[in-house]
């Protein structure tokens, strides 16, 4: 004990005699912390944290001293900012890691661990006593091989590249979950740059996740017994949606209103269908007419006439 040393339990605080204070604070309220400067921090269970705690909050109010942060936590699988972190201190020159895993550290005696390991099963233990990321994710089919790669330090970050274009694979879950993983190819090399898992959502709404994020796409591979939902309800595999929307080439566009009536399929609620490749005029009439919602226009002015007119307007646009 160090003398003159004050402790308040109210306020969760030691006062030392120096004037160094230690206090012990909440992350669930993150913005309450706001406004604070550290000359070190310590957070613990960091996969249980908000991911804005560190970067929006712990960060600048290390900033004004240079202090430090230490991050202390149990794996719990890799799709979290506990993870994530410990990529980037592997690829950090300024960021020391340790991973302390039980049979190397011998602080708990081998006895006990045997009997830990027997009460909560091997992969449970892996994640609690030997820092595995892997072992406790549930549907895990690579789990040992990704763990061999962890511990051989062949698993980093690469950065987004936005000179290339970027792919997906997806996996997709009804009950369980679904996966995108994002990827770029440079060269021979393979570049995992994003991922996304969600659970309970349908197709549309991890379209819209694609969407959101500001990359510019190349494919996106999906499983090849894919099931699309029509507007109608039915549910069929991607080849007999096709069949039953009329798709006879590839690549084929269908183009859909806003809104459809509930119980209207897409080739009856389709405003236009672009079979095949067409020409480049063709196609740019098709996409401007419908991105103008034309067909909404009572002027007897099918596509059909439209293009004729944009072809005619243009020959004449190229010989004055």
């Amino acid at each position: 004990k160090i003398p003159h040393t004050k402790f308040n339990e109210t306020e969760l605080r030691v006062d030392l005699p120096n004037g160094s204070r230690i206090t012990l604070l909440g992350s669930e309220n993150s913005d309450g912390l706001r406004g604070i400067y550290l000359d070190g921090c310590v957070i613990d269970e960091y996969a249980n944290v908000n991911e804005r705690l560190f970067p929006e909050i712990i960060r600048p109010a290390l900033s004004d001293r240079k202090g430090y942060c230490v991050f202390i936590g149990t794996p719990q699988g890799m799709n979290n900012n506990f993870y994530e972190l410990y990529q980037h201190a592997q690829g950090a020159d300024d960021w020391f890691n340790y991973k302390a895993k039980a049979s190397d550290t011998k602080i708990v005696d081998e006895e006990e661990l045997v009997k830990a390991k027997e009460v909560m099963g091997e992969k449970k233990y892996l994640q609690e006593f030997e820092c595995d990321w892997i072992a406790n994710i549930e549907g895990a089919i690579y789990g040992d091989i990704i763990a061999d790669m962890e511990n051989k330090r062949q698993l980093t970050r690469v950065p987004y590249d936005p000179s290339l274009p970027v792919n997906t694979a997806w996996d997709l879950g009804v009950s369980d979950h679904s996966s995108i993983i994002f990827f770029q190819q440079l060269g021979r090399s393979v570049n995992i740059i994003d991922y996304h898992e969600e659970r309970g959502q349908g197709l549309p709404h991890y379209v819209q996740v694609i969407k959101d994020k500001d990359y510019i796409y190349k494919d996106h591979f999906a499983p090849h017994d894919i099931e699309v939902t029509d507007f109608d309800g039915e549910i069929l595999a991607e080849k007999d949606m096709a069949r039953k929307w009329g798709i006879l080439f590839t690549p084929s566009i269908i183009f859909l209103p806003q809104e459809v009536k509930e119980d209207a399929t897409a080739q009856q609620a389709a405003v236009a269908m672009m079979p095949g490749a067409f020409h480049p005029g063709t196609t740019l009439d098709l996409f401007t007419w419908v991105r103008e919602e034309r067909y909404l226009l009572d002027n007897g002015e099918d596509f059909q006439r439209y293009h004729a007119r944009m072809v005619n307007e243009r020959r004449a646009a190229r010989s004055d």
